[in-house]
């Protein structure tokens, strides 16, 4: 009886908001971008958001820095207890649909033997939580890994970027943020719905949603920005057949995206599309995000759903 009462705040479980399982049955619940998925990353972003809010409220603030380093498919390291930095890392991932993490994805400490591996030296994008810092892997402090890491210490909702950090578009590392005005609404929402939590003016499951909303509105004008782009390219090229075969429909939509993921092709039509000083402010960011996996990933999606939607398919 002693031992449950000490471990009930462990064993305590935060409800998440209601999802629509049923979705679940359909045929497009293997679809990547299909309700089932929608469904089951929404529950576990109110899940994670809820547990934060609960138990480390101060977590919450540094979504802020963290997410846009995920949309931009850096190397994030989160350091902390397995509670905390599998929590915060589940809601990174979570957060990020429609885009996809297909990346390296270690969201709680592996076994010893695995962190012999000097994952910091890989060349790919990663999201690892670890307890504490490896000693196998020689560094010091955080202060000393490779720069081009992202750290996050849990335990004191602290962020760390190299001052030698540049992205494959040109951002430095303390200049990654959303663009534009979503940074700072984004910010305001999360800084704004702590505040009443705090006061009591909301509950957690309502703060989790309003953060939730804010960080669904920065990713969904990313996403809209990549639809958009899409479309674009299919209605711009005369490329489709008509009434084509799956194979040739297939074929067409390769060429398509082949000749769409030029980055100059994409930052020229988007300086088209926005006002081009407005680009230009955030040219680092785009080009770093267009250049990323779960943008293009997207993207190849994209036009496959929206030709296939053409060809009456």
């Amino acid at each position: 009886h002693d031992s449950a009462s000490k471990h009930a705040g462990l064993l305590r479980l935060v409800l998440p908001c209601s999802c629509d399982w049923h979705v679940l049955a359909f045929e497009d619940a293997a679809e990547p971008l299909g309700a089932a998925s929608c469904n089951i990353a929404h529950v576990q972003g109110a899940w994670c958001l809820s547990t934060l809010l609960t138990r480390w409220e101060g977590l919450v603030e540094v979504l802020g820095k963290l997410l846009p380093c995920a949309l931009l498919e850096q190397k994030l390291l989160l350091i902390g207890d397995p509670q905390r930095a599998s929590t915060l890392a589940l809601l990174l991932r979570a957060l990020l649909w429609p885009f996809r993490w297909l990346h390296l994805f270690l969201p709680a400490p592996p076994p010893a033997h695995v962190l012999k591996v000097p994952f910091l030296e890989a060349t790919f994008p990663m999201i690892l939580a670890v307890g504490e810092l490896p000693t196998e892997w020689g560094y010091a402090s955080v202060q000393h890994i490779p720069p081009e890491v992202i750290s996050c210490v849990t335990e004191h909702n602290w962020v760390h970027y190299s001052n030698q950090l540049e992205t494959v578009g040109g951002l430095c590392g303390n200049d990654i943020k959303l663009p534009g005005n979503i940074h700072a609404e984004f910010r305001k929402t999360t800084t704004n719905a702590g505040a009443k939590l705090r006061k009591g003016q909301l509950t957690v499951s309502e703060a989790a949603e309003q953060i939730q909303g804010a960080a669904r509105t920065a990713v969904d004008a990313l996403a809209n920005i990549v639809r958009c782009y899409a479309r674009h390219r299919i209605t711009s090229t005369t490329w489709l057949v008509p009434a084509p075969s799956s194979e040739q429909l297939a074929t067409a939509c390769d060429n398509c995206f082949r000749e769409a993921s030029d980055c100059e092709m994409f930052m020229h039509w988007l300086c088209e599309e926005h006002s081009r000083d407005a680009v230009a402010e955030t040219a680092g960011f785009y080009r770093t995000f267009f250049q990323t996996q779960l943008c293009l990933d997207l993207l190849y999606n994209e036009i496959m759903a929206q030709a296939s939607s053409a060809a009456g398919v």
